[in-house]
């Protein structure tokens, strides 16, 4: 079974009879291509599937570069009171030049942005709470590996 994502706004930030150009629009990517089909409609009962039409062109997504596994891989549940989580970031060999003992990663609040420094008590990453996290367990020339201690019965 498919899931549909219908994203409704915002508005276009310049448009005339032939094009409409939005900005600030993020697709996350997979470790795959990805093909997506756009759809228009006019501002007319947009409520109505029958109002979307699709354009022309379709709307194609490289594949990215890093990929991530956690473990587990469901996810953790508040009601449990303490939790280990393992995440292991990963790229093909010879698609970036960076060192992964120089990766970091940070956990931000999901109504947050990357951008923004915010960690919640109940997170811990080497023993100790911090902002950004250094690969905790030893990494290879293409894949780094974070483990952490979540304490989510006191976190905000």
């Amino acid at each position: 079974q498919d899931s549909v994502y219908t994203h409704c706004s915002p508005r276009p930030s310049s448009r005339s009879t032939e094009h409409a150009t939005f900005q600030g629009l993020r697709i996350a990517a997979t470790n795959t291509e990805q093909l997506y089909k756009v759809c228009y409609c006019s501002g007319r009962r947009c409520y109505d599937p029958t109002s979307w039409v699709e354009v022309a062109n379709r709307l194609i997504v490289a594949p990215s570069t890093y990929t991530w596994l956690t473990v587990p891989a469901s996810p953790i549940l508040r009601k449990t009171v303490a939790n280990t989580l393992s995440l292991t970031v990963q790229r093909p060999a010879f698609k970036a030049y960076t060192d992964p003992s120089q990766w970091r990663i940070r956990v931000v609040r999901h109504y947050f942005d990357c951008d923004i420094y915010h960690y919640s008590s109940g997170f811990q990453c080497g023993g100790a709470e911090v902002q950004e996290c250094a690969p905790t367990e030893p990494w290879t020339a293409d894949s780094a590996t974070w483990s952490f201690s979540l304490n989510l019965q006191h976190s905000v």
